[in-house]
Parts: structure tokens; sequence; C-alpha cells
């Protein structure tokens, strides 16, 4: 009986010692277990030791797309440690299940559109010159359309003929007093 029980603490040991292997449905997403990243698609953690709890999150960017809480428990080999070490192993040989499944939803997009993260940058018209997004034409009121004139795109160097000189000649303080447009189609009078 004394040769069995030598042989089954090196045993238990062995066997009970170890990793607990966490495995995510997904492989692109990042596991972390208590805010600390362990790895990408499978990770492992220290399977024995105290009564514990952790969070496992599977992570894709900074979006958590699946949370599992899990716990050390009291098994048979920490009974059978318990009674070999003199009641210590009671203590500190708790141990988590042996592989944990951590089921992860896949990543459609609604109506199978793309991410605006994963897109890149867009062409947006509040970067790109007046020209380039202004109305080519323009509605009247009995519903016809008239081709209105592009502005230029850059300030002319000199002004033009027939141009006041100075703001005193035109508006009674340059700019500052001009009346704004009525549309954005019409310029400012």
């Amino acid at each position: 009986m004394r040769a069995v029980a030598l042989w089954l603490v090196p045993l238990l040991l062995v066997a009970s010692c170890g990793h607990s292997q966490l495995r995510a449905t997904q492989p692109d997403v990042r596991l972390y277990v208590d805010g600390d990243l362990v790895g990408k698609g499978t990770a492992e953690i220290k399977r024995m030791g105290f009564p514990k709890s952790v969070v496992v999150e599977a992570r894709r960017g900074s979006a958590v797309v699946a949370r599992q809480e899990i716990s050390r428990r009291f098994t048979f080999s920490t009974a059978i440690l318990g009674l070999v070490t003199l009641y210590t192993g009671f203590f500190w040989a708790w141990q988590y299940p042996d592989v944990v499944e951590i089921f992860v939803p896949e990543s459609v997009a609604p109506g199978g559109s793309v991410s605006p993260w994963d897109r890149g940058p867009s062409v947006s018209p509040w970067d790109q010159p007046y020209g380039q997004f202004a109305p080519s034409s323009s509605a009247t009121d009995d519903g016809e359309v008239e081709n209105i004139e592009q502005p230029p795109t850059a300030v002319p160097e000199s002004p033009a003929e027939g141009a006041p000189e100075s703001p005193a000649e035109g508006a009674p303080n340059g700019d500052a007093e001009a009346q704004p447009p009525t549309s954005w189609d019409d310029p400012p009078q």
C-alpha cells in the first residue's frame, strides 16, 4: 500500500499540474485574462493554485466580443494532494478545467458591409477644395435648371478691372459689413 501511495503522489503532481488551455471559436480574437493579454485564438494559463476566479475576454480591436468567468475547483487531485501534503494541498491544489472553450460569434457587419475601421480613410468633402464639390447647376423656382459658373479655388493676385482699390470705395468696412448670400449659390453682395 505504501508503494502505491509513493507512486500516486508524483503521478498526481505531474498529471494535475501544468496548464489549462483556453480556446476561442474564432482564431482571430485576442484572449485576455483579468485584463492581461495571454494569446491569440488559443492560450494557456497555470492550472493549479489557490482558489480563484478569473475573467477571460475575447477581443477584436478594443471591442469585447465574448466574456467568460472561470474558477478553480476542488477536485479529486486536490483531496489526494491535501492528504499527502499534511493538509496544505487543500489550500493550494485547486484546479481550473483542462480546456475552456470560449464561444465567439462571427464578425459580420450588418448588411454585409465593411466596418469603417477596416475600410480606411475616406474622401471627405471637408478635406477637399470647394470647387470640387460645388454645385454645377441650380434649380430655379419654375423648375428649370441653369448652369452656374464654378467659383475660382484660388484668390486672384491682382484686383479685377473696375473693382475698388480700397475697402473705403466699395463696402463701408471691407468684407466685415458685406451682406451674406441669400443662398449658397448666390455670390456675396
